[in-house]
């Protein structure tokens, strides 16, 4: 009796003291999870990535979405869940598939349940903004962080506009941190090396001469991710679809004849424009700077600074690596040498490859965390060059990065405060327009297979495509000149806003011959 009863006191103590040690153990997760959330909210990269997601998010709810941006959601729609036919179509397009990719169970799922296509795309374009902005955030030291996060292109021309070009920038920059540290794991070091080219031609063509200074530097599994990629993108440039007759190499066609000083003049303005990519006219699309370099808006004085500033922080990114700063200048040269022969006006969202990837190397160089001095990077071309010149480049770049800071806050204030908005203050300009004939409008229809808004305002410069008939047949584009008959009378200006009423008068448009004139609105 007296053995069971000193058992039951042992097993009894023993269970109070597992239940004191649970208590003890609980009270200590608490008071380390209370730590970690003080600890978050202490922490000011915690309320950088809180705001700029906050101002992301607003930017994307307000941004009227048209225009090009419908193309993928077009071509979704079209393809259904078929993925096999939706990434065939891409022979020839002169586009690459990999963005469609990723918004293709998205929307497909959505759709399946109901939701409309608009929302879904945002929310997917949010997404990949907080993927860049988390690593911004991890990778680049505060305050440093908010310049990046709310530059230009990062916030508003490729976080704003739903299209494939903030995926380009999300790979590039696991590269340049990989590049810089020599610290990355190497699952996300193939992953950024394989996808980057697949985003967009000219990611293709920034890849190549990066894949070269890897080959250099001997990082055999980058190298080999990225030349699996480039065989992927040749399958689809190199073949013609065969039911378009105009796709085969359509991205790389020019839109006319220029002289070589015209050319080379192109050339400097896409890429001076790129650095600063700011308006100085009251418009809805932020490209008017483009044209005012040769005009007396700016004194040779004002552009000689501006292109000094550029040359000093790419200067500052030879100083960091010269041989990635020369593949880097290989690439983007090349990239804007075949924009500037396909183009005779700036696209923001193109020529901003001249000028992002050295925002975002020179972002993670100058304000990095842990950059390792160690790392195999031009210390004996340093040691070589005056500190002076080196503060003076470094401090240009400093510059051009708040610079972007501050455009990529007033591009999305005026995106959604200006003209073209929303789609009544669209329809309101057009009726001034219309009244008015101090600008003619224009239709034009380009070789693809997408649906965009059948309107263009000349003199601006905005080229768009054919869409649906009103009853919700496709029309797919045909190349400028061919006869209306061809195709259907009316059209709705297209949006993918769920809040535009389709029945309203005002949306539809008559062709009247000739072709290139808008009829009234009726």
């Amino acid at each position: 009796m007296e053995i069971e009863f000193a058992s039951n006191c042992i097993a009894t103590n023993l269970l109070l003291i597992l239940c004191m040690r649970l208590r003890a153990l609980k009270t200590n997760v608490d008071n380390h999870a209370i730590q970690d959330i003080k600890a978050l909210f202490l922490d000011p990269q915690f309320w950088v990535l809180l705001i700029a997601l906050t101002a992301v998010a607003t930017s994307l709810t307000n941004h009227e979405i048209w225009l090009d941006e419908t193309e993928a959601p077009g071509r979704i729609h079209t393809y259904g869940w078929n993925i096999k036919n939706l990434l065939e179509s891409f022979k020839g397009d002169g586009h690459l598939p990999l963005y469609h990719a990723l918004l293709f169970p998205i929307l497909n799922g959505g759709w399946a349940i109901n939701v409309e296509a608009i929302p879904l795309v945002k929310v997917f374009t949010f997404i990949q903004y907080s993927v860049f902005a988390c690593l911004i955030c991890k990778w680049v030291r505060f305050p440093f962080s908010i310049f990046l996060l709310g530059s230009y292109y990062a916030f508003y021309e490729y976080g704003a506009i739903s299209r494939c070009y903030l995926l380009a920038m999300i790979f590039l920059l696991v590269i340049f941190r990989f590049i810089l540290t020599q610290k990355l794991n190497p699952i996300f070091q193939i992953i950024a090396c394989f996808c980057l080219p697949l985003t967009h031609p000219l990611s293709m063509i920034i890849g190549f001469p990066l894949s070269i200074y890897l080959l250099i530097k001997r990082n055999w599994l980058a190298v080999t991710a990225f030349f699996a990629s480039f065989v992927v993108c040749l399958y689809y440039l190199s073949i013609q679809a065969p039911e378009d007759p105009f796709s085969q190499f359509y991205y790389l066609e020019s839109d006319d004849d220029k002289s070589f000083l015209t050319y080379l003049s192109l050339v400097y303005q896409f890429i001076l424009t790129s650095w600063f990519p700011l308006s100085t006219k009251i418009q809805w699309w932020n490209q008017s700077f483009i044209n005012d370099i040769s005009s007396p808006v700016l004194s040779i004085f004002v552009l000689s600074i501006l292109t000094v500033m550029v040359i000093l922080a790419i200067v500052r990114v030879y100083i960091e690596n010269w041989l990635f700063g020369s593949a880097l200048s290989v690439g983007v040269l090349t990239c804007i040498a075949l924009l500037a022969d396909k183009y005779s006006y700036g696209y923001f969202r193109h020529v901003g490859y001249a000028a992002w990837p050295f925002i975002c190397f020179l972002g993670l160089a100058l304000f990095g965390k842990n950059i390792d001095a160690s790392a195999p990077s031009s210390q004996t071309f340093k040691t070589k060059l005056p500190k002076k010149l080196i503060q003076v480049a470094s401090l240009s770049a400093s510059c051009l990065i708040v610079f972007h800071f501050l455009s990529g806050g007033y591009a999305a204030y005026k995106d959604i405060r200006q003209p073209f908005a929303s789609l009544g203050q669209q329809i309101s300009i057009i009726d001034e327009l219309q009244a008015s004939r101090e600008q003619e409008l224009l239709i034009f229809s380009q070789p693809c297979t997408t649906f965009l808004p059948a309107i263009v305002v000349s003199n601006w410069r905005y080229i768009s495509r054919p869409l649906w008939h009103p009853e919700g047949t496709y029309c797919d584009a045909l190349p400028e000149g061919t006869a209306p008959a061809e195709l259907p009378q009316e059209f709705l200006l297209y949006t993918w806003r769920s809040t535009w009423d389709s029945s309203n008068p005002k949306a539809r448009f008559t062709f009247q011959q000739p072709r290139s004139e808008l009829g009234d609105i009726s």
